[in-house]
């Protein structure tokens, strides 16, 4: 699903639960690069970011710290 604003390679893509997917691309991009400056919290799984798709729409995008104590399945189901 792609509203006008969208490009071909930064689409939305809807899963079944109505759960929009989006490419590392496009965080990294709505996030300014994962800037410090957009830093809006820290938790157990990493940092929150926050951000702007390429449509206006705000976000906040959570980043998984890998080394961190809680695995990835805890970091999906949050």
């Amino acid at each position: 699903k792609c509203e006008s604003a969208c490009s071909a390679n930064a689409r939305i893509i809807t899963t079944e639960n109505g759960l929009e997917r989006f490419t590392f691309k496009q965080l990294h991009a709505a996030t300014g690069g994962f800037s410090t400056s957009n830093v809006v919290g820290h938790g157990g799984f990493g940092s929150v970011y926050k951000g702007a798709l390429l449509d206006g729409r705000r976000v906040a995008v959570k980043s998984m710290d890998r080394s961190g104590k809680q695995g990835e399945e805890e970091f999906r189901m949050e």
